[in-house]
C-alpha cells in the first residue's frame, strides 16, 4: 500500500467525520488535544523527516482542522518501571500532562520484550500506573491503548515472539480492567513488514499507514469536535456525580459512566442533549461540589473548569453564600466577583457561552437555621441583572421552583424541596426541562 492510498482512504474517513459533525452548523468548538505517548516508533526514528514523517505528524495531517496532534515518543522507553528506560521517568511526560489532553494513545512494549526488560508483572504494573497517573490530570483525557507493531529479525534483542504471545495478552488485560479501548496495529501491519527498513522501524509509507488505522479507530470510536457542556454548582448539581459527593473532581470516577452525571438536574439535561444528538460529539462534565459558594467555585475553577475548555458553562450558585444574622451576605461584592468570574473567563475563553441559574430557597430554617430566604432572593436577583447585563441565557430556577411550590398540586411542603433547598426527581426533571428549554431556545447547541 502507498501513501496515495492511505491518504485516499484517510479522506474518505474525513468526509464521514464531518458529515457526523455537521449537525453543529458553523458554531466553532475546541479542538481535539491528542497526545501520542510511545518509543522510537512514534518519535519517528530512521525517518528522514520525523517532524512530518512520524505517526503523530501523519495522523494530525489526516484528521485535519479541529484536532492537534502532538507526539510523545521517546526512544528506548519501557511501560515497566523497572526497565531500562522507563517511560514514567522521561520529561516529555510531564509536558503532555500541563499540555492537558483530550486524548492519549499509548503504545508501548516493544522495548519491553527485550531479554532484559521483559516481566509480565512489572509490564502489567507499568501499564496501569500510567493510565492511573493520566486518570487524575485536569482535562481527565480519553486513553487508548495501541498495540505494538511486528518485529523481525533485528539487532535491538527486540523479540517479536514475545510481542505476539505475551506482551499484547498483557496489554488486552490491562485495558480490560481499565475499561479502556485497544487498537490493532499488530495484525493489519503483520503484511506490511516490507515497510519496516530495520524490521522494528516503519518508514515513511509504514508510519503512514499507523497514523491511518489509529485514525480510522479514533473516528469510529466518535473522537471528534463538539460541544463541551459543563455544569457548575453546589449540592443541587452535584448529585454524588462520579460515585462520590462534596469532593473535588480529581478524587471521582470520570469513567463509570452510569454513574458520571450526578442523579439531578444536570444528569436529565445531559441526557436529553445526547438522546437528542448522538451525532455531534457532545462532551459533558458535572462539577457541582456540595456545600460549595461562590468563593469556593473560584477557587477550583482553573483546574477543574477551564482545563476542559468547555464551549457552554452553566453556572448555579449562591445558597450557600446565604446566612442569617451578622454574616449576612454582602450582595454588592457577591454581584463583583459574580461578575469577575465571567471576566476571567472570556479572557481565557474568548467563545464561550453561559447560562446563568438563578438560585433558589424554600422555608428551608427548619433544616438550615442559618439559611436566609430574603438573601437568596436577593442573590437571584443579581444573577438576573448579570444575565441581562452580558446578555447571557437566563435559566430561572427560582422562577420554576416557587412556581411548583406555591401550586396546589404537591401533597405537602416537602413535595417540590425535601428540605427546603434539594429538589426531588420531580423537581429536578422540571429543571433540566427549564434548562434545556433555554439552551435550545438560544440556539447555544
Amino acid at each position: 500500500m502507498n501513501i496515495a492510498r492511505i491518504l485516499f482512504v484517510s479522506a474518505a474517513a474525513a468526509l464521514l467525520l464531518c458529515s457526523c459533525s455537521g449537525e453543529a452548523g458553523e458554531q466553532d468548538y475546541p479542538e481535539v488535544r491528542i497526545a501520542c505517548i510511545g518509543d522510537s516508533i512514534t518519535w519517528g526514528s530512521r525517518l528522514e523527516d520525523r517532524f512530518s514523517q512520524s505517526y503523530p505528524a501523519v495522523l494530525g495531517d489526516l484528521l485535519g482542522e479541529g484536532f492537534e496532534v502532538r507526539g510523545f515518543g521517546y526512544s528506548a522507553r519501557t511501560a515497566s518501571l523497572k526497565g531500562d528506560h522507563p517511560y514514567f521517568e522521561a520529561a516529555k511526560y510531564d509536558t503532555l500532562k500541563m499540555w492537558l489532553p483530550d486524548v492519549v494513545t499509548i503504545m508501548l512494549g516493544t522495548n519491553d520484550s527485550k531479554v532484559r526488560n521483559w516481566d509480565p508483572e512489572q509490564y502489567h504494573e507499568g501499564l496501569r500506573t500510567i493510565i492511573d497517573d493520566l486518570r487524575k490530570v485536569p482535562s481527565h483525557p480519553r486513553i487508548v491503548l495501541l498495540t505494538p507493531t511486528p518485529a523481525g529479525d533485528n539487532p535491538y534483542t527486540i523479540r517479536d515472539s514475545v510481542i505476539r504471545s505475551e506482551v499484547i495478552p498483557e496489554l488486552q488485560k490491562v485495558a480490560a480492567r481499565r475499561w479502556l479501548d485497544v487498537i490493532d496495529l499488530y495484525t493489519p501491519m503483520l503484511a506490511h513488514r516490507d515497510l519496516f527498513p530495520d524490521n522494528v522501524h516503519p518508514g515513511a509509507e509504514g508510519s503512514a499507514l499507523i497514523a491511518s488505522l489509529v485514525r480510522d479507530a479514533l473516528v469510529g470510536m466518535g473522537v471528534r469536535p463538539g460541544p463541551r457542556v459543563m455544569f457548575v454548582g453546589d449540592s443541587i448539581t452535584d448529585g454524588a456525580w462520579g460515585l462520590k459527593d462534596s469532593r473535588p473532581a480529581s478524587e471521582r470516577s470520570h469513567y463509570d459512566l452510569n454513574h458520571l452525571y450526578g442523579h439531578g438536574y444536570a444528569f436529565c439535561a445531559i441526557g436529553r442533549l445526547m438522546l437528542d444528538s448522538p451525532g455531534l460529539g457532545i462532551r459533558c462534565y458535572n462539577r457541582g461540589w456540595g456545600g460549595n459558594s461562590l468563593s469556593d467555585i473560584r477557587a477550583r475553577w482553573s483546574e477543574e473548569v477551564l482545563s476542559v475548555r468547555p464551549s457552554l458553562i452553566s453556572l448555579l450558585v449562591g445558597v450557600n453564600d446565604v446566612s442569617a444574622g451578622s454574616r449576612r451576605v454582602d450582595v454588592q461584592a457577591w454581584e463583583a466577583s459574580y461578575r469577575a468570574l465571567i471576566d476571567s473567563t472570556l479572557e481565557v475563553l474568548p467563545g464561550v457561552k453561559f447560562v446563568l441559574c438563578t438560585p433558589f430557597v424554600r422555608n428551608a430554617s427548619g433544616f438550615y437555621p442559618d439559611r436566609d430566604d430574603a438573601a437568596v432572593d436577593e442573590l437571584a436577583q443579581a444573577v438576573r441583572r448579570i444575565a441581562a447585563d452580558y446578555g447571557f441565557p437566563l435559566a430561572d430556577f427560582a422562577s420554576v421552583v416557587y412556581s411548583l411550590c406555591d401550586s396546589d398540586a404537591a401533597p405537602d411542603r416537602h413535595y417540590w424541596l425535601w428540605d427546603g433547598i434539594h429538589p426531588t426527581c420531580a423537581t429536578h426533571v422540571r429543571l433540566a426541562g427549564e434548562w434545556i428549554d433555554v439552551v435550545y431556545k438560544n440556539n447555544l447547541i
